[in-house]
């Protein structure tokens, strides 16, 4: 089961408070979570209350194969939790990059129509 680390909504209009979750990727932003994490508040002023999450648990999940949220990854961070850095080729070659994205490349391609209506234009 490919899993989720994200944040569910919850709290009033114009005061946001989130839940830290573990959710199968298909599921919606608040469906029924597999594990709860903590929370994350940023209405609260006191830094120290903003922010609790079980960092063992997260590591734990992340082991397994779960992928945080660009969100959660930053609040993991403030956290001391590290992960490691995507290694990024140096070659600017966009047919090696795509291969090892398995991303087709868009070409140009030269149809009978295109070739009629630039000789039609040149006339």
């Amino acid at each position: 089961m490919a899993t989720r680390i994200r944040l569910s909504r919850a709290g009033r209009r114009h005061s946001p408070f989130y839940h830290v979750c573990v959710y199968d990727i298909k599921q919606s932003r608040d469906a029924a979570y597999v594990d709860k994490l903590g929370y994350y508040d940023p209405a609260n002023a006191d830094e120290s209350k903003q922010i609790s999450v079980d960092v063992e648990k997260a590591a734990e999940w992340i082991k397994k194969g779960a992928t945080p949220s660009e969100t959660v990854k930053s609040i993991l961070k403030k956290l001391g939790l590290e992960f490691a850095k995507k290694k990024v080729s140096k070659t600017n070659d966009k047919k090696k990059v795509a291969k090892k994205r398995n991303v087709k490349v868009r070409t140009k391609k030269r149809t009978a129509n295109s070739k009629t209506r630039k000789a039609g234009k040149a006339e």
